[in-house]
C-alpha cells in the first residue's frame, strides 16, 4: 500500500495496515502521522479483542515503543506494521530474546522465561512455518536441549539471543 504522505505535518491523514503476525490477517486504521503507537494499539482493541498490554507493534524487526508517533517511523511509502499478541498468561512476566535462523535474519520474540524449552519449540514452529522435532535451539554456546527445561533454567534473560537451526531433508524454504 504505497502512499504519498507529507511526512512534516502531524495533522496528515494515513491509512495504515497493520498485520498480525499470528495469522496474517490485515488491518486498515484511518489514522494521523501524530499518532502514537499506543493510539494506534487502542484503535485496534475492538478489531482483535485484547488490551494494548498484550500487543506489541513491529516494524522492520524493531518493536515501536507506545509514545512513538507515526512521523519518526521512516516507512519508505510502504504503511505496514507488524502486530504481535502476547499470550494471556505471559503479559505479566516475558523476556525479549532475538531468534536468529541460518540466514542470519533475526526475529524478536517475547515469551514467559518459565515457560519450557519444548513449548518454546511450539512456538517458533507455528510462527517459523517447521515441526517442533525438526528445531534445533543454542544459545549461550550450549544446545537447549531438554525439552522439559525452562528458558530460564539455561541462565536465558531479556535481550539474550538464540540460534535456531531446523534439520530439514532440503533445507527451509520461504
Amino acid at each position: 500500500m504505497y502512499q504519498t504522505v507529507n511526512m512534516a505535518d502531524p495533522n496528515t491523514p494515513l491509512t495504515l495496515r497493520i498485520k498480525s503476525a499470528l495469522n496474517a490477517e490485515m488491518y486498515d486504521l484511518s489514522c494521523a502521522l501524530g499518532n502514537s503507537v499506543l493510539q494506534i494499539k487502542q484503535l485496534l482493541i475492538p478489531s482483535v479483542n485484547v488490551p494494548v498490554q498484550r500487543m506489541t507493534i513491529m516494524h522492520e524487526a524493531e518493536e515501536l515503543a507506545n509514545d512513538r508517533t507515526l512521523m519518526t517511523i521512516d516507512f519508505k511509502g510502504n504503511f505496514v506494521l507488524i502486530l504481535f499478541v502476547a499470550d494471556e498468561e505471559e503479559t505479566g512476566n516475558t523476556i525479549d530474546i532475538t531468534l536468529r535462523n541460518q540466514t542470519n535474519a533475526p526475529a524478536l520474540y517475547k515469551i514467559n522465561p518459565q515457560k519450557t524449552i519444548g513449548e518454546l519449540k511450539e512456538v517458533i514452529a507455528n510462527r517459523e512455518h517447521v515441526q517442533s522435532s525438526a528445531i534445533r535451539l543454542t544459545a549461550l554456546g550450549r544446545p537447549l536441549d531438554n525439552a522439559n527445561a525452562t528458558i530460564a533454567s539455561y541462565g536465558i534473560v531479556n535481550g539474550s539471543e538464540i540460534v535456531f537451526t531446523a534439520n530439514i531433508i532440503g533445507g527451509l524454504s520461504n
